[in-house]
């Protein structure tokens, strides 16, 4: 692997050419051993020699499943040198043993997930190379009667030969021999895309199309509910909505021609942003009769976040994986901004704090945490650079960027760099340049250098000596780092709470104040981001204060909330927590739920008051904090409250009383809070809490599920349910080869089930074989699913044994010198961030 060496006085032009010159030299020696997967040794060979690329595709679709995908590649590109074998990238099934370049025939050497072209039959300016193929299904996601192709970051390569790395940017052709009566669609074919960004989708598929702004806009959805499809037309105008946005802001058109989008059933992810196909997951667009206001926000997020995509990643993409976070970030950022002209009344301030302090936090508190740019040597592992830190952390530091640009310098620096780079290839180097241009005074690189490059979160305490506040930044890492930011604290003097502005140029800052406050409170406006530590003599201050001013949705009571939260947090990690302070936080969180009038404060009591349950070692304190959280949802006047407590409770409730109570909601079906896809993991829950009725309640379950989807689904979930640890055993041992897992939510949820805390004697016998296959899991899943299978396995143990067995995995493999590098470094990282819950939670009694 080669790292690359900063050269603070050369430019990054200068800077760029001799890194390209140092790998291409070392490239140029070993193509000949090609390791597998996508080296950036050969991208970056690759890119010096390729350019002017086309695809045309011909996939033909056998209805039978046990029948391959099969293919015909017509490749053209130029070429600038042929002194070298140039490797193809494929990873399928089989090549055809003969293939032809330049209408001469050859042999197709196919070894290490390359197909070799021969320099001999190479010419300088245009090749056209001619292949037949079979794919592979990794990633074509075939179904009975459909199929959707999904190849982020690098799998494209599993289905066809190409130059899969996301600087080779080529127009895609591509036509489908699919079974009788299926529809298909594929992504954008007028523009240069990269191959990750190619995707196509065959399958029995409704069909939508409407004009919204003069411009098409079409859907491809399996949902049968009226009710549900007729959502549609709101999916349209959010996204028309996000593409005016969009337009306004960067001053440019919409970068692709027609809009269209596919709602898929079982989808891995949120959302994928294939410009003319872009995929959404029909949990997140097609909402129960009475959706929360945040399943709302949600879905116009996750829709305004695809389309920032078509500026933000497709019309300018990263040129390595390694910046793969500037696509998200943008996407976040721009999505947060959008949502302020849909929901004019929210507290968008607010709801910026809430959609991404806690998730980023939920990663930067661990020992698993990461920088936001993280190193990459081969694409084959760009799949660990996904997760809370690129799509929470990141925008939460763009949004101190801009602050520091200010807004108007932040827009223009966007632009140019829009401009600049359009329909190619850029770093996160080249956008701070254009930032450095623009705002000089904001001193962009230095703010990069802490904020992008370096990893963690201070903890940020205080001290009141005289008229003096001392606030001072800690690095969790030792390092001597400081974040740059600004921070406000509360100042709490008879009646009057005055702000005090923190601006850290230092780790250490000497704040003078105009009074002797009786409370001090940290980071009032929740602008800093850090683990503010509450001393204990302002602790009940501050919780009275948040308690006062928390009826509504009010920034600096919520800014509290957060921040007494992270305190209970940490008294955990560094003192262990006892059932008394548990106890005291739960009581302080019911009283401020009940008076909460606030939908979004609101959200997040329910939220944490459901994690404390986790962190309540007495079975009787825990039966009555059930019993409290039930009575809340049943008496709540926000009907949001009154249906997330539910769905928290339907997923956890363990005394008597709350599941009893539960079981007769589920058996009569008739909330109106509720949709079946709540009652359906209700059932799921209440067959493990309830054995002997445990085939009554699946049966009638199945009976009420309306489409093929949702019953093929719950057949499979359905399984872990049962009481027979041989069985439960079984199932679990199924779920770790590729084989088990093709549709990858449904064995996250089936894994969930296994290892639910009611079973955790059984469970604990999963983790050790869990984590010992967690390489192959990752070679063989799409991104996000190592995070999710390590959640699911880890995220509801309590006892002492779960606690000591991974403890011991982790630090046998530490020793080990193949973990302390490369993809098991990076999967380190993402076990011990899923830990966290289990290392620091006390057991059980």
């Amino acid at each position: 692997m080669i790292h690359s060496i900063p050269f603070p006085q050369i430019n990054d032009t200068v800077r760029r050419a001799l890194a390209l010159t140092a790998i291409a030299l070392l490239a140029f020696l070993s193509l000949s051993a090609q390791e597998p997967g996508v080296a950036r040794s050969l991208a970056v060979t690759r890119a010096i020699r390729v350019s002017n690329i086309t695809y045309q595709l011909n996939f033909r679709i056998p209805d039978n499943l046990a029948q391959p995908v099969t293919g015909r590649l017509r490749l053209s590109f130029h070429l600038t040198n042929t002194k070298t074998d140039l490797p193809l990238d494929f990873a399928g099934k089989d090549v055809q043993h003969l293939g032809h370049i330049n209408g001469k025939s050859f042999k197709a050497e196919w070894q290490s997930e390359h197909i070799l072209l021969p320099h001999q039959a190479l010419r300088r300016g245009l090749n056209v190379v001619d292949l037949v193929f079979t794919a592979a299904d990794k990633s074509l996601n075939r179904h009975a009667d459909y199929l959707y192709s999904l190849f982020v970051p690098a799998n494209a390569r599993t289905v066809f030969p190409c130059f899969d790395q996301p600087d080779l940017k080529a127009l895609f052709k591509c036509t489908l021999q699919a079974p009788d009566g299926w529809v298909s669609r594929c992504s954008d074919s007028t523009h240069v895309l990269p191959t990750y960004l190619f995707s196509f989708v065959a399958g029995k598929f409704q069909t939508k199309t409407v004009v919204r702004d003069g411009r098409h806009m079409t859907a491809l959805y399996r949902e049968t509910d009226p009710a549900k499809v007729a959502q549609l037309d709101k999916c349209f105008d959010e996204a028309a909505l996000a593409l005016r946005w969009l337009e306004r802001y960067t001053a440019r058109s919409c970068p692709f021609g027609d809009y269209g989008f596919v709602v898929l059933p079982g989808y891995q992810f949120g959302g994928m942003e294939h410009p003319g196909a872009i995929q959404f997951t029909d949990r997140e667009i097609f909402l129960g009769p009475q959706p929360t206001p945040d399943e709302e926000m949600t879905r116009l997020q996750l829709i305004a976040h695809e389309t920032a995509h078509l500026w933000f990643g497709d019309m300018v993409t990263m040129r390595w994986f390694d910046d793969v976070w500037t696509k998200e970030v943008f996407a976040n950022f721009m999505a947060s901004k959008i949502a302020r002209e849909q929901f004019p009344l929210i507290n968008h301030d607010l709801n910026f704090l809430k959609s991404y302090y806690p998730r980023a936090m939920s990663t930067d508190r661990t020992l698993g945490t990461h920088s936001i740019q993280q190193p990459l040597d081969n694409l084959n592992r760009a799949g660990l650079l996904y997760g809370n830190i690129i799509y929470e952390k990141a925008p939460i530091m763009m949004d101190k960027l801009e602050q520091q640009m200010g807004p108007d310098a932040f827009r223009e620096g966007l632009r140019r760099y829009l401009k600049t780079f359009a329909y190619a290839n850029a770093t996160w180097n080249d956008l701070v340049a254009i930032f450095d241009s623009v705002a000089p005074q904001a001193h962009v690189r230095q703010f990069s250098d802490v904020w992008v490059r370096e990893k963690g979160v201070p903890v940020i305490s205080y001290r009141l000596h005289g008229d003096t506040l001392t606030v001072r930044q800690s690095d969790p890492f030792h390092r001597s780092l400081f974040w740059p930011q600004r921070a406000t604290y509360g100042l709490l003097c008879g009646d009057s709470l005055i702000p005090m502005t923190v601006d850290f140029h230092h780790s250490e800052v000497h704040v003078k104040v105009p009074c002797h406050p009786e409370t001090i409170i940290p980071n009032i406006n929740g602008q800093g981001y850090g683990r503010f530590i509450i001393n204990d003599s302002d602790r009940q201050g501050c919780a009275a204060w948040m308690t006062r001013h928390i009826h509504d949705d009010n920034t600096a009571a919520y800014s509290v909330l957060l921040t007494l939260y992270e305190n209970y947090l940490l008294c955990t990690e560094r003192q262990g927590v006892s059932d008394a302070s548990t106890a005291a936080l739960f009581q302080l969180l019911c009283n401020s739920l009940t008076q909460c009038q606030g939908q979004q404060t609101a959200s997040t009591l329910c939220r944490n008051l459901a994690s404390l349950l986790h962190l309540t070692t007495d079975k009787q304190q825990r039966d009555s904090m059930e019993s409290r959280l039930f009575a809340l949802s049943a008496s709540h006047p926000l009907k949001a409250v009154r249906q997330q407590l539910t769905r928290s409770l339907a997923n956890v409730a363990t005394s008597k009383v709350v599941t009893g109570s539960l079981y007769r909601k589920w058996l009569c079906h008739d909330d109106t809070l509720l949709n079946e896809r709540d009652y359906t993991r209700l059932a799921y829950h209440l067959a493990l809490i309830l054995p002997d009725s445990c085939l009554h309640i699946l049966a009638t379950q199945h009976q009420r599920l309306k489409t093929t989807d949702e019953q093929r689904e719950f057949d499979f979930i359905a399984r872990a349910c049962t009481s027979d640890t041989a069985a439960q055993h079984r199932l679990f041992l199924s779920l770790i080869p590729k084989s088990g897992r093709l549709v990858e939510p449904w064995a996250e949820s089936a894994l969930s089930l296994l290892c639910d805390p009611t079973r955790e004697t059984q469970a604990n016998n999963y983790l050790k074989p869990a984590l010992d296959a967690i390489v192959d899991i990752q070679q063989t899943s799409d991104i996000f699913f190592p995070g999710y299978w390590l959640s699911a396995l880890m995220d509801d143990h309590h006892s002492a044994e779960a606690r000591q067995t991974v403890n011991s995995w982790i630090a046998d493999h530490e020793r080990q010198k193949a973990w302390q590098q490369g993809l098991r470094a990076a999967l380190m990282n993402k076990i011990k961030e899923n830990a966290y819950w289990m290392l620091f939670r006390p057991a059980k009694k």
